[in-house]
């Protein structure tokens, strides 16, 4: 059985107010799906982030599957107005 993202990501204001972090522990989803994308591995990001284990890691990457399923514009969307930009300066 999956394990849901929510039992492990939550915005706590003691640690990141109104950003995704690691339930209890003071690490950003954003500082974890960084790491994973430079080190390629889920054992690049523990050897940085020794206190979080493997389920932390993976809810990090379902939690932002949910995201970019649900909230965010097309990439092309995002690449055609940037082009817009540079064309019209």
């Amino acid at each position: 059985m999956k394990s849901d993202w929510r039992n492990f990501i939550a915005v706590d204001s003691a640690y990141h107010p109104a950003k995704a972090s690691i339930r209890n522990k003071d690490i950003p989803v954003e500082t974890v799906l960084e790491e994973l994308a430079r080190s390629g591995s889920i054992r690049g990001v523990r050897s940085r982030f020794p206190q979080l284990n493997t389920a932390e890691i993976r809810a990090c990457l379902a939690y932002a599957a949910e995201l970019v399923k649900e909230n965010i514009l097309p990439l092309s969307a995002y690449i055609d107005s940037r082009f817009m930009r540079y064309m019209v300066s």
